[in-house]
């Protein structure tokens, strides 16, 4: 395991608090092998020249990192999160960090987000994951994989059912464990704050093929508005509704959530397809504060997993979040932005609300859930 950095006591993320994650562990690329290349130079420098020039935080370095470097880490490690850690840690390096966790979660979700900070940080360098948070817990696998077989069947044609608010449910595939395992951190809301959701409209954006809005049954909602851009995951979404006669409940939008009603593109990867300049599908964007209101609607819930734009769909939700303080599952994993920002943003939209950082996952990176309410 790393060693502790000298402020995991305290409560403050600073840039200094993440550049000492950085010094707690050894780089194993270049720079160390053999002392030749690159590495020979480093050691040639002077002292004060070597931590500036290659300080994490120096543009020119990290680009180095990330270009030169990559195609041999991806060989060597395999290592799945460099590409989504760059831009965790390009937010870093451009913006001035000061965020005091004790203003938002516990003590005991304090340490789980420094887990999590210290192995995105780890893992924008390659090095190894071994950190608590990634543990290889057999004995939470084990549990996984045995309540995977109460909750879900096959039939035949190969066709999957989902045990779910005592009916089976027909389901094109497994849903991420945060959704059915972890019950998108629900377990740590007040009951009386579950109760007081009963019969309001929920809203679902990103819903891939509607596996949370499926989860959703169960907390009696009026209605589910999954929110689904993409067109080959909306036609999925649209065949689960419909084939499991949920249509009353459960209702579609092919539309996907900004910060006001605009278009955009998006680049389509199944339940990863994320708004890119680049992508090959036009979408329609809409704010939720103006849907809501076309609607009428009394929301209760929403849940965001948009990778990486929930911010911008935040901005869109300002009159609806301070009307009707909804209960909030937004995914925090995304990037810097998110991590740093989303939480404060909320605050002073309502200093009430109530904060929890929840790691939805076992033995990976992913599904780190801020649940507001």
């Amino acid at each position: 395991m790393d060693q502790m950095t000298s402020q995991d006591n305290n409560s403050l993320i600073t840039n200094e608090y993440i550049l000492d994650i950085i010094k707690g562990f050894a780089y194993p690329g270049t720079l160390k092998r053999e002392n030749k290349g690159l590495g020979k130079i480093k050691f040639g420098m002077p002292l004060f020249l070597r931590r500036l020039v290659f300080s994490a935080f120096n543009p020119f370095y990290v680009y180095y990192i990330f270009s030169a470097e990559t195609k041999w880490q991806s060989q060597v490690f395999k290592n799945k999160y460099i590409n989504f850690s760059f831009d965790f840690m390009l937010y870093c390096y451009t913006h001035r960090i000061s965020f005091d966790l004790n203003e938002y979660y516990s003590k005991e979700d304090q340490q789980v987000a420094l887990n999590y900070l210290r192995n995105r940080v780890k893992s924008c360098f390659n090095v190894p994951l071994f950190n608590q948070e990634l543990l290889n817990d057999k004995a939470s696998l084990s549990e996984i994989h045995r309540k995977e077989r109460e909750t879900f069947s096959k039939g035949t044609l190969k066709n999957l059912y989902w045990n779910l608010a005592g009916r089976k449910i027909k389901i094109p595939s497994m849903p991420e464990h945060s959704t059915w395992y972890f019950n998108l951190g629900l377990d740590l809301v007040p009951k009386s704050s579950i109760d007081n959701l009963r019969g309001k409209a929920f809203l679902d954006i990103g819903a891939f093929w509607g596996d949370t809005a499926l989860k959703m049954l169960e907390l009696e909602p009026g209605e589910i508005w999954t929110f689904e851009p993409e067109e080959n995951n909306f036609q999925l979404l649209s065949e689960v509704i419909s084939g499991n006669n949920l249509g009353g409940v459960i209702k579609p939008v092919k539309l996907g959530a900004g910060s006001k009603d605009s278009t955009s593109f998006i680049s389509s990867s199944g339940g990863s397809s994320k708004m890119d300049e680049k992508g090959g599908q036009k979408i329609d964007l809409v704010s939720i504060d103006s849907f809501v209101k076309e609607k009428n609607l009394e929301i209760g819930m929403i849940k965001m997993d948009i990778e990486g734009n929930e911010y911008e769909a935040i901005l869109g939700a300002e009159q609806t979040i301070k009307t009707y303080r909804p209960l909030l599952i937004i995914s925090l994993y995304h990037n810097g932005k998110d991590f740093f920002e989303i939480p404060p943003l909320l605050k002073s939209w309502n200093e009430n609300y109530n904060f929890r950082f929840f790691n939805a996952a076992v033995a990976d990176l992913n599904e780190k859930l801020l649940i507001v309410y």
